[in-house]
């Protein structure tokens, strides 16, 4: 999850899996386009456009924009059709070429398009969490799952913020995800601002036998009505010197969504890893759904132990024995 989501390259088991079902509440709204045939067709042929089709982000008048030097834009106002990067960064993967366009409207475009792709397969579907996982990748890439997933929240759970502004501070923020998350290292920003940004993501070693891992993404956070977004997607790789002992895997996609909805706030996530060591698909399909759960259950947890100010950026942090003294 967050760059960490264990992900694998397809193996040659061929085991059958169960078809989709759902829980939810809202399952037939969340599902419903993945029976949309033309949005499938429209995203499996998107390599196929012409160039001049897939160069909206150059169209654009962005004269007055502020670029870094690896072509972030760091204008803090920046329009839904707007670059959030310039369309010659070197920041831009080849894969990503022809395929993403960088503007919130893009980024939105390019969710909304692989949550309604077909033959997703369940995994799990309990205790408010769902994971399915599409074999076939997405268009930037065939070769490794595509992993979908929905959480629900019940606000009347939360003590605190039940806001999706904090939530997402508590899933990305820099100072306060190092928190609670015990499996990262360090979260670190290179350079942008809240909006555009490159973010190294540090883990820990799970065992002794593998190696810590990295990953360095562009990430773009913004909000949109009820829904607050935080997307990365790896740079290339010979931008940044590897860290001694470190093995830097790539995110193609790292899409992330959190929705005000009614009496929930509502997790969405599609992800796409090259996480550079083999794991069977028995071993996915055993270790997703608790690992993901135990995720999610920690942000939930810190949410009820700290007061966020979303205004200010300040926080206070409650411990565990004022935590039983207010019960």
């Amino acid at each position: 999850m967050g760059g960490f989501c264990l992900c694998c390259k397809k193996s040659q088991d061929t085991s059958p899996m169960a078809e989709p079902k759902m829980n939810f509440d809202n399952t037939n709204e969340l599902l419903i386009q993945t029976k949309e045939k033309n949005n499938c067709d429209k995203i499996a042929n998107i390599n196929t456009k012409t160039e001049k089709e897939n160069v909206p982000i150059e169209k654009y008048d962005d004269s007055n924009a502020t670029y870094s030097e690896k072509g972030l834009n760091l204008n803090e106002n920046i329009g839904d059709d707007e670059p959030l990067i310039r369309a010659d960064s070197p920041l831009i993967c080849d894969y990503e070429k022809g395929v993403i366009t960088f503007t919130k409207n893009g980024l939105i475009k390019l969710f909304n398009e692989l949550w309604a792709l077909d033959n997703f397969k369940n995994i799990s579907d309990k205790d408010n969490l769902l994971i399915q996982l599409r074999y076939e990748g997405t268009p930037m890439n065939q070769q490794f799952y595509l992993i979908k997933m929905v959480y629900k929240i019940k606000k009347s759970e939360l003590k605190y913020n039940k806001d999706i502004e904090s939530f997402m501070e508590y899933s990305y923020g820099l100072s306060l995800r190092p928190m609670w998350d015990e499996a990262l290292k360090s979260l670190e920003r290179y350079e942008g601002n809240d909006i555009a940004s490159i973010v190294c993501t540090w883990g820990k070693s799970p065992v002794f036998f593998v190696s810590e891992r990295e990953t360095i993404e562009k990430r773009f956070r913004f909000k949109i009505e009820n829904n607050i977004y935080c997307m990365s997607m790896s740079i290339p790789l010979d931008i940044y010197e590897p860290k001694p002992d470190v093995v830097r895997f790539i995110d193609f996609i790292n899409l992330y969504k959190i929705s005000d909805e009614d009496e929930f706030i509502i997790f969405r996530t599609l992800n796409q890893v090259d996480f550079k060591m083999p794991i069977p698909q028995m071993l996915i399909n055993i270790t997703l759904p608790s690992t993901s759960r135990t995720w999610y259950n920690n942000i939930k947890n810190f949410a009820n132990r700290i007061i966020y100010d979303k205004e200010n950026k300040t926080y206070e942090l409650k411990n565990e024995g004022e935590e039983k003294n207010e019960n």
